[in-house]
């Protein structure tokens, strides 16, 4: 009997999300061909820019996939750990990462090999829950008709398959492979620029990688992860973030009626933004420009009291311009707001 991955939508996101952020996970199945026919249809959702890589008694639908795994020779056992153990090692920026898939994985294979990877594997095996569990350590199983899938970490951190399921549901395996892959590869590439900036002796604020790479707070959190399960390179340090401070009081901010978007500048840097709706402009240059302007009017702009500056845009738009002790804020204000009431409001919020 074929397993389908798309039995429901817990089995569905736990697995794709364990495969997308390396957790290992083992497939118990006593049915090879449903087996294979669940890693068939799981070999989609590998991102397409890691090395897959495949061992053990590997099928030949498998072999002759469209993904064109790496087959590794499974027969020297010794061999083939010190190759793997040192290939993961091996992980950093600028290098792909490794998805192991081991194929009908015996007792040895469990306590000798795949026990000693950290992530980045799952694997077929036709061994009972109740002997893998002296094998290795388990987190949760879940069973669809004879398969069961076991999990070894939790996939706590799901809101993004949640999105991606509810994009593609009821669509083919075809459609939904394509939207995790097009998310995936976003992912990969926000994240190699951002190595890249870091490379470069530069750092970057959570509002300008959002704005220049549009992506929400969700999207970022994944690259922060990623970077860190795939390169082991850890970039939170070189991210500047916005306080939880500034994040309350945006939104207190943002709560008055009349404010369109409102954005924190500390040294001519964007540290926080909070929007009504879309804006169908660069936020990034728009708020430079700004900075750019308080930098030339800074004898307005004495830190230690309160003050503000009105700019009239081309379209009878407003921005708001006031700062503290703590930064400059501008807002972008409705035309239909009356500018010294919204002021008193703002000023009585500083």
């Amino acid at each position: 009997m074929a397993i389908n991955l798309f039995e429901s939508k817990r089995f569905f996101i736990n697995t794709v999300s364990s495969i997308w952020q390396r957790f290992p996970f083992i497939i118990s199945c006593q049915n090879d061909t449903g087996c294979n026919n669940l890693i068939l249809q799981l070999t989609e959702f590998i991102p397409a820019y890691r090395q897959f890589i495949v061992c053990g008694n590997v099928p030949r639908s498998i072999e002759f996939s469209h993904r064109k795994p790496r087959i590794l020779d499974s027969s020297e056992l010794t061999i083939l750990r010190e190759s793997l153990f040192a290939s993961f090692d091996e992980e950093r920026p600028g290098t792909r990462p490794l998805q192991l898939v081991y194929f009908n994985a015996t007792p040895e294979i469990f306590s000798t090999l795949l026990n000693k990877l950290k992530c980045g594997w799952f694997a077929t095996t036709n061994l009972s829950y109740s002997e893998i569990g002296p094998l290795i350590e388990i987190f949760d199983i879940e069973t669809v008709d004879d398969c069961s899938i076991i999990f070894l970490k939790p996939t706590d951190d799901v809101a993004i398959e949640e999105q991606l399921f509810d994009k593609s549901e009821r669509r083919s395996l075809e459609v939904a492979s394509f939207i995790y892959q097009l998310k995936m590869s976003e992912i990969n590439l926000v994240g190699n620029a951002i190595l890249k900036e870091i490379e470069n002796g530069k750092d970057m604020t959570q509002v300008e990688i959002k704005e220049l790479f549009n992506i929400d707070d969700l999207t970022l959190q994944r690259v922060i992860y990623l970077l860190n399960a795939e390169t082991q390179m850890d970039v939170r340090p070189y991210i500047i973030f916005t306080p939880k401070t500034i994040q309350n009081l945006l939104k207190k901010f943002l709560s008055l009626n009349g404010v369109i978007l409102v954005g924190a500048l500390q040294d001519q840097r964007i540290i926080g933004l909070a929007k009504a709706r879309n804006i169908n402009f660069s936020v990034s240059h728009l708020f430079h420009a700004l900075a750019k302007t308080l930098q030339e009017v800074k004898e307005q702009f004495n830190f230690g009291k309160h003050c503000q500056l009105i700019i009239e845009l081309k379209d009878n738009q407003k921005i708001l311009l006031v700062a503290n002790e703590e930064c400059q804020y501008a807002f972008l204000i409705d035309t239909n707001k009356n500018i010294n009431i919204l002021t008193e409001e703002i000023m009585t919020l500083l």
